[in-house]
This record gives C-alpha cells, sequence and structure tokens, in this order.
C-alpha cells in the first residue's frame, strides 16, 4: 500500500512522461482523466506546490502552514483513493494485475501533467512565466538563431511578455 502511495507521489512530482503501456494502462489513463473534476486538478497543484514547498530552495519563498500540508494531503489522499478503489477499480485492477505498480504511477504523471498544463495556461500565470523573456538578451539569441540557420520569423528565444 505505502508503495503504491509512494509511487503515485513520485509520479505526481516528477510528471513522469507516460511510458509505452499496454491497453489495460490506456484504459486506466483514460478513466483516471475523465473521473478527475476541475476540483480534484486543483487540489493536486497545491498538494504539488506545499509538498515541494519544503524544499531548501524554495523554502525562504514561501510559507505553508503544518496545518496547510496536512490538509493537503488528506485531499490528495481522498482523490487518489476514490480514482483507484471506486471510480477506476477495474482499470485499476486490471492496469496493475497486467502492467505492474507502475501503470498508476504513470496514470497519474499524466494527470500531473494535465492539471500542469491547466495551471500553466491560466491568464496570470502564463503572463508570469513569460516575464523572464525581458531579461534574455536579443543580440545573442539573434547570434544563435543565425547560427543555427533559424530564420527571424522562427526565433528559438522565447518572446518577451507584452
Amino acid at each position: 500500500m505505502n508503495r503504491i502511495l509512494s509511487t503515485c507521489a513520485c509520479a505526481l512530482v516528477a510528471l513522469a512522461p507516460a511510458a509505452q503501456a499496454s491497453v489495460y494502462s490506456d484504459d486506466l489513463d483514460r478513466c483516471v482523466v475523465r473521473q478527475t473534476s476541475t476540483e480534484d486538478k486543483a487540489a493536486m497543484i497545491r498538494w504539488i506546490f506545499s509538498a515541494l514547498s519544503g524544499n531548501p530552495s524554495l523554502k525562504s519563498m514561501v510559507n505553508v502552514t503544518d496545518r496547510e500540508l496536512a490538509e493537503s494531503d488528506v485531499k490528495m489522499a481522498a482523490t487518489v483513493e476514490r480514482l483507484l478503489l471506486a471510480d477506476c477499480r477495474k482499470e485499476a485492477v486490471q492496469a496493475v494485475k497486467y502492467d505492474g505498480p507502475h501503470a498508476i504511477e504513470t496514470s497519474f504523471g499524466l494527470l500531473g501533467q494535465i492539471a500542469m498544463r491547466e495551471l500553466m495556461a491560466e491568464e496570470n500565470t502564463a503572463r508570469q512565466v513569460g516575464k523572464f523573456a525581458e531579461h534574455l538578451d536579443e543580440d545573442k539569441w539573434a547570434a544563435f538563431n543565425a547560427e543555427a540557420g533559424i530564420p527571424k520569423a522562427s526565433a528559438a528565444a522565447p518572446t518577451k511578455s507584452r
């Protein structure tokens, strides 16, 4: 049990790309994605964020309380249990039976990717993520693109926010 939950956690944090899977794992992927609500994805993102907040390189930038960490863990555990033990139980059993426990890791990695994509698409987040481009040296990128044979219209550097 702990190994499966630990595997889910690792997949969510790493947002691992989907490995080659059988029809059973594909069915589990589809079920997990279909049965996950917008609220579930938001809870997953909050859980990932709160888990990452303890990392020494981030700790000084955020203040997630022990209570918030615990609440996030409880919501994530409830979501994982609902998806695997209820909503997608048949698909989860078949995927684990034929593909092994990594099928769960792959499904939750896919779900994490989808949740992260939705988070990054939000207007304020997308704008903030793009702000680093304001600090890029355009001349260096122009030289890089010329060396790589990339036309100016398809520049390799991220574009500056507007």
